[in-house]
């Protein structure tokens, strides 16, 4: 049994809970009444912390955002959420621009989560499967390797377990003078 004192909540968001058929979601709402849902598991009290130079971000900002949250993994992170057909391209599938920005994200917060600031600086993006706009996603984004101030990642987009879409990307460190 989770209680939401074991979370590690952003005290700017607001978040509901809701049981349904035993899962356990919490909805996270930013100020602009923007809403997420997202499931709760174990790996919800490991979630990656957000630089404040991020605050901003589209995606896990803390306002207008999409309201994404990662959990650690390990070396990896991974997100579970609840798509909106909002964000689809076709009717039902998700745009490809936001699957994108999606694993991007993932990505980014992969080395957040080793305390590392970086920016994308190529992002090569396969679609194996149109993404349905509507239903659980989960994405997962892992470190591969370092050479100088640049770093390899990869993620992956699923749903209901299978790969829909896989990104790899380079990015690099800001060099400090």
């Amino acid at each position: 049994m989770f209680r939401r004192d074991d979370l590690i909540i952003p005290p700017d968001f607001s978040f509901s809970f809701f049981n349904t058929a035993g899962v356990i979601l919490y909805k996270n709402s930013n100020s602009d009444g923007f809403s997420t849902f997202n499931r709760i598991t174990e790996n919800t009290k490991k979630l990656v912390p957000i630089p404040d130079s991020h605050a901003s971000c589209v995606v896990c900002g803390k306002n207008g955002s999409l309201g994404l949250q990662f959990s650690s993994q390990g070396d990896s992170v991974v997100a579970v959420f609840q798509a909106n057909n909002r964000w689809q391209g076709y009717a039902g599938v998700l745009h490809g621009g936001m699957i994108s920005t999606l694993l991007d994200a993932a990505m980014t917060h992969c080395l957040f989560n080793k305390g590392i600031e970086a920016m994308t600086a190529s992002l090569k993006v396969r679609f194996l499967e149109p993404v349905p706009s509507c239903g659980e996603l989960e994405l997962r984004a892992s470190l591969g390797e370092k050479r100088r101030h640049v770093y390899l990642l990869k993620a992956e987009l699923l749903s209901s377990g299978r790969c829909m879409a896989k990104a790899e990307a380079r990015f690099i460190e800001e060099r400090k003078a």
